[in-house]
């Protein structure tokens, strides 16, 4: 039977508990409740869209499982690749590196990369982190990017109060070029202000309910390149939270949210060069909901609907003939089985549906203007060998648009081929 001060010290224990998911909520609601956040990713160029009707059944037939992703958001190390053909000229591309080492109880030092392409070309961005834990709950870490070219050396100060992957928060503040107007010697361009980015990410566990999220902003910034006298602005928006009730390991309802608004702008007014006098907004919101089932030992389920709807508002500042409103809007139905033949391979099949309506109308509008509204349907068979939880995993993936089915052609439905690895450990 329990002591008194036993029963005393758990029930303490159990309200401080509560008491740091209370806050932790509080500071979710303040940190996420603005959405949407400004983002910097260095991406320069202005472009219009390409997106085919079916692309965003392709993303979620290229997507990494849910069961995937959660194994890679809890683990400290890892790196993880996917993709595949978003049409004749384009290629959705997903990378991810993540590395952590303790040195010994109190200092760790760590590495991650990011890169994910689909709607324009990204530069590639890692950061490299040194944290110091004065406490268990509390740590501070220095934070930047190091670059041969010193003028584009990012540098900034972190802090974390918990301990990731749950229940915790963290904040990081980022310079980012941080000595381009002091080391730029290559030309006369610089920064009225240079970039300067707040990144806050957390999350909270609560018996079966767990919540993530992440928000980053960066203030608008200028630069200027008086040679050329064209003047670059630019900030931008990403966001992400996702919320699951899990019942056991295999069995969850949730839904993620994922957004962001791009703003640019190339302004040369003593030229007539298209490229450098351009504006751009491109804004993207995504809402999926999920369920996992499993039905026996060896197949399980994944059924969701997900809505998508991606603009882009291009102006042309030369004349304003070549500028463009484009929209893609799609709402899907899909459902994926795996089914386990082995210990360490496993088939996949995905059905995807999708009511879709494509836009391209020019501003003002014309008679050329076309509105693109069908129903798309999509099959996924994939193969996949290797235990994701275990040595990592590889899946080759074949796609095939089932509704353009001809009994006189039938590999004329083949859409396409991809492969995913992730590996965590």
């Amino acid at each position: 039977m329990a002591s008194r001060d036993t029963v005393g010290q758990q029930s303490c224990d159990s309200c401080g508990r509560s008491i740091a998911r209370a806050v932790l909520l509080a500071a979710f609601g303040l940190v996420f409740g603005g959405l949407p956040a400004y983002a910097f990713d260095g991406a320069r160029q202005i472009s219009k869209s390409y997106f085919n009707p079916e692309n965003f059944l392709d993303l979620q037939a290229y997507s990494f499982s849910k069961r995937e992703d959660d194994l890679w958001y809890e683990a400290d190390n890892g790196w993880r690749s996917g993709g595949g053909s978003l049409g004749l000229d384009l290629l959705y591309l997903l990378l991810e590196v993540k590395l952590r080492h303790p040195l010994s109880e109190s200092w760790s030092v760590g590495f991650e990369l990011e890169q994910e392409e689909f709607y324009e070309i990204k530069p590639l961005n890692y950061l490299v982190e040194v944290e110091w834990r004065p406490q268990v709950w509390l740590g501070v870490a220095f934070v930047g990017m190091p670059e041969y070219d010193k003028r584009h050396a990012d540098e900034g100060l972190g802090i974390t109060l918990g301990r990731q992957p749950w229940d915790f928060l963290r904040y990081r503040h980022v310079l980012h070029d941080l000595y381009y107007n002091e080391k730029n010697f290559y030309d006369n361009s610089t920064y009225d202000a240079h970039p300067v980015e707040d990144v806050w990410e957390g999350s909270v566990r609560w018996e079966k309910w767990r919540l993530r999220g992440e928000r980053t902003e960066v203030r608008p910034f200028t630069q200027r390149f008086p040679a050329e006298q064209l003047t670059f602005k630019s900030s931008s928006v990403e966001t992400v939270l996702v919320l699951d009730w899990q019942r056991s390991p295999e069995q969850l309802l949730g839904v993620t949210v994922k957004s962001f608004d791009v703003r640019k702008l190339r302004k040369a007014p003593n030229t007539t060069v298209r490229a450098d006098n351009r504006r751009q907004r491109l804004r993207y919101e995504s809402l999926n909901f999920y369920g996992l089932q499993p039905f026996n030992p060896d197949w399980h389920g994944t059924f969701g609907l997900r809505w998508d709807w991606f603009r882009n508002e291009f102006r042309d500042l030369v004349d304003g003939h070549d500028s463009e409103d484009f929209s893609l809007k799609s709402l899907q139905l899909y459902s994926e089985l795996r089914q386990t033949n082995s210990p360490t391979t496993s088939w996949e099949y995905g059905l995807y549906a999708a009511d879709v309506v494509k836009r391209v109308a020019s501003v003002p509008a014309a008679a050329t203007d076309k509105l693109d509204k069908k129903v798309e349907i999509k099959l996924r068979v994939s193969w996949q060998v290797g235990q994701v939880d275990d040595q990592g995993a590889l899946r080759l993936i074949s796609t095939w648009d089932v509704d353009g089915f001809s009994p006189s052609n039938f590999l004329g439905i083949w859409d396409g081929g991809s492969m995913t690895y992730q590996h965590t450990f």
